[in-house]
């Protein structure tokens, strides 16, 4: 990897303010609160999903606090905001290249990376990473570039937007409250602050779902799987769409993100790993 202290380029991100979105109701209908009791983990010891796992993590080179991984890049931040992407599959004639900018969370699809800044400003760009970033409107978060149509994030006060793709700066608000959200081909998964699970349509045509089960971050990104990570840093997996019946995994990691055929993560330490689903 390039030094992960490389100096900032001098590429500085515009701050902007939240543009006001017309016409949303001001008491606007959170995800239902009955539902924030603990709910134990539904853990299949004897199914087995389509897809071989070889318990084992291979370690990539480097540090990074946030990882995400399309179909052919992997893009992550370390704990100074600095960013990097390499092409994956992963190979060592092509290490890491550092991209300037700074942010703080960074989410990529086939085509787009995504992410947020320590402002929580947003921002967007290729994911081979040509061209540059462009700002986008609004604040959040944490943002999802999901892969069908829609991005979905959630801002400081827990609020959820979406927005259609490609950006026309016209973000929606959806009612309830979500920390972490990530998005999929055709659903969206996102965690609240007491861990609870909940899921709709990418499209939000339709309403919450409650999955049994308690994570701290999700994500969709799998083929027919969803991933997560509860308080311990333990790893779950669950058939899409999502009916609580979650198995436990190997590994220790404070943060994932998966594509159709591997999941990348970090550690405590934030420490790079690699886990293939074939």
């Amino acid at each position: 990897m390039r030094s992960v202290f490389a100096v900032f380029l001098g590429v500085s991100m515009m701050f902007a303010l939240w543009t006001p979105l017309q016409g949303f109701p001001l008491d606007l209908e959170e995800i239902p609160m009955e539902n924030t009791t603990l709910v134990e983990m539904v853990i299949d010891e004897t199914e087995s999903s389509n897809l071989t796992y070889s318990h084992l993590w291979e370690q990539i080179p480097g540090k990074l606090k946030h990882v995400c991984i399309s179909k052919n890049f992997i893009w992550g931040v370390n704990v100074h905001d600095d960013i990097y992407m390499r092409p994956y599959p992963i190979s060592t004639s092509s290490p890491w290249r550092y991209i300037s900018g700074k942010l703080s969370q960074v989410d990529c699809n086939d085509y787009e990376v995504w992410g947020v800044n320590s402002g929580d400003n947003i921002y967007s760009r290729r994911v081979d990473g040509s061209g540059g970033w462009v700002h986008i409107s609004g604040l959040l978060k944490h943002v999802t570039a999901s892969g069908n149509g829609w991005i979905w994030g959630t801002n400081s006060n827990d609020d959820i937007y979406r927005m259609i793709k490609p950006s026309n700066n016209q973000w929606i608000r959806v009612n309830g409250k979500l920390t972490q959200i990530d998005g999929g081909d055709q659903y969206v998964y996102g965690v609240n602050s007491a861990q609870n699970i909940y899921t709709r349509s990418v499209d939000g045509s339709s309403s919450w779902r409650h999955i049994p089960g308690q994570l701290k971050y999700i994500t969709a990104g799998g083929l027919n799987e969803v991933f997560g990570i509860d308080s311990n840093n333990h790893l779950w997996r669950s058939q899409k769409p999502g009916l609580g019946k979650w198995e436990k995994m190997d590994g220790i990691l404070k943060q994932i993100d998966a594509s159709v055929d591997a999941i990348v993560g970090v550690d405590v330490e934030d420490n790079i790993f690699i886990h293939y689903l074939t």
